[in-house]
């Protein structure tokens, strides 16, 4: 290891699509309930436990795609998704670990829970 501080910047621009596709509550709900039941599930089965239209399910869900949250198979007209491995929250784990081993986070003591 060299001791050369990681490119913040660069890791920051590399986790920005899962740091907004996380960002957003019904997305976050997805994610949930793909992480509490039986992988694939259908847009509309996801829909009919968000509470969502099967066009806003479908939209929150191209965004997870798109960020490598989720994957998409086809099995006949449905679309079956299911969370992606944990490649890809990569990008987010190594800016995460970037930040933690900063000098200036190291000196800083972590607030205490009554602060929050």
């Amino acid at each position: 290891m060299s001791g050369e501080q990681p490119d913040i910047g660069a890791l920051f621009r590399r986790s920005q699509r899962v740091l907004s596709a996380l960002g957003d509550p019904t997305r976050q709900e997805i994610i949930a309930l793909l992480l509490g039941g039986p992988a694939p599930v259908a847009v509309n089965d996801i829909a009919g436990r968000v509470r969502l239209s099967q066009p806003a399910v479908s939209h929150h869900l191209r965004i997870l795609k798109e960020a490598g949250i989720v994957t998409v198979e086809r099995s006949g007209k449905q679309r079956l998704y299911s969370l992606a491995g944990p490649q890809a929250l990569a990008p987010l784990a190594e800016l995460i670990a970037a930040v933690q081993s900063c000098p200036a986070a190291a000196a800083t003591p972590a607030p205490s829970p009554e602060a929050a």
